[in-house]
């Protein structure tokens, strides 16, 4: 008999305005759907509120998985996940989706905290999760449930922000799957950039669009993703606004995840020097589809430029930032080439598909805990 896992999560797709946590989501049901009996149960909104065109309070079928869209928050939650089940809860923040289901539901439950723990998560807002945090261990939830991590760095902020008494499944995510893709014609002397991700402080927009301020290329920068913080947003347009001639900056509003792989294709390189990241998928899609990466130290890909997959930069200051645009403008296409072979390569090594398939399956199916 096959092990029925319940998966409980703000926002599912169609939803996809949340950003990565969708993604991990939809790629561990993929993956695991021929091994495991996978339910889904979320909200019928997207992370703006808007309504979801879907069947809401009943179970729909998706591929080999089910999906049960609710109206009601935690009353549909509780509804939909039986009773001494194994659950999986995707966050830490929700009132709705993480605290009340484990409070309220009986059985084996495992919390994917998806970065909310990371110091620069943290840093965002910081009383209001500090205070959250406290009621969270007087209730003894850090005691009560196993929690995923997805990096060595997010078991440690987790154990910092809960205790290093918390058991901790250490598995990366699994990747969606995507084509290499070839380069678009380069220039000489040009550049094009591409970042898919919410437009706030935490992705690093203003900086990136400062750094081209400096930048002696064409260089032509493409942003996909929602505003998540409108008056950031109003600051980048404002610094927009003063570039020189050489540069140009798009703004091109949300981007289903459909097509995300493709705008990515349209760019020679990809950039996103994010304050953190516990995953990011858009990093992961760039490298699969042969594109090097900019981006910071605070994620877990390091070590790029060794690879001729990207340069890690510092985001203390513009300096660093400039200099690595304006190295792969001056690349010619064979340069290039080279390295958007680096970052295939780069994600193909760092990523064994089948060997955490494995790692999942076997979280899933302990009996005791084996996390650290």
């Amino acid at each position: 008999m096959r092990k029925a896992i319940n998966i409980i999560i703000d926002w599912f797709v169609p939803a996809y305005k949340a950003g990565g946590p969708i993604q991990s989501v939809k790629h561990i049901a993929e993956h695991l759907q021929d091994e495991m009996d996978i339910s889904i149960v979320c909200s019928n909104r997207d992370h703006d509120k808007s309504v979801l065109p879907v069947s809401t309070n009943q179970w729909v079928k998706q591929h080999n998985f089910r999906i049960y869209y609710t109206d009601r928050k935690f009353r549909g939650v509780i509804n939909a996940v039986p009773q001494k089940s194994v659950v999986y809860i995707n966050g830490i923040f929700s009132i709705h989706y993480n605290l009340f289901p484990l409070l309220f539901l009986k059985g084996r439950k495992i919390v994917a905290v998806r970065g909310m723990l990371d110091p620069g998560g943290l840093s965002q807002k910081p009383m209001k999760k500090k205070m959250y945090l406290r009621f969270w261990k007087w209730l003894q939830l850090h005691k009560n449930c196993e929690y995923h991590a997805t990096s060595i760095m997010e078991r440690d902020n987790i154990h910092a922000a809960l205790g290093t008494e918390t058991k901790v499944w250490v598995i990366p995510n699994l990747p969606g799957v995507v084509p290499h893709s070839p380069l678009p014609h380069k220039k000489n002397n040009s550049i094009i950039l591409c970042t898919v991700a919410l437009v706030s402080a935490m992705k690093n927009h203003l900086l990136v669009i400062e750094s081209l301020m400096k930048c002696q290329a064409e260089v032509v920068y493409h942003i996909y993703g929602p505003i998540k913080d409108s008056d950031y947003w109003q600051t980048c347009s404002k610094a927009i606004e003063k570039l020189p001639v050489n540069i140009s900056v798009t703004y091109h509003g949300i981007i289903s995840p459909d097509h995300i792989c493709d705008a990515i294709a349209d760019a020679h390189v990809y950039i996103q020097p994010s304050k953190s990241e516990n995953y990011s998928h858009s990093l992961v899609d760039a490298f699969m589809t042969g594109r090097p990466v900019i981006t910071s130290y605070f994620t877990p890909w390091n070590n790029l430029a060794v690879e001729y997959a990207g340069v890690n930069v510092s985001i203390e200051g513009t300096t660093a930032i400039t200099k690595a645009i304006d190295q792969f403008a001056a690349m010619d296409a064979t340069e290039l080439q080279q390295w958007s072979k680096g970052a295939s390569d780069y994600i193909s090594k760092a990523i064994n598909v089948e060997a955490i398939k494995k790692q999942y399956v076997d979280m899933f199916n302990a009996k005791n805990s084996l996390a650290i």
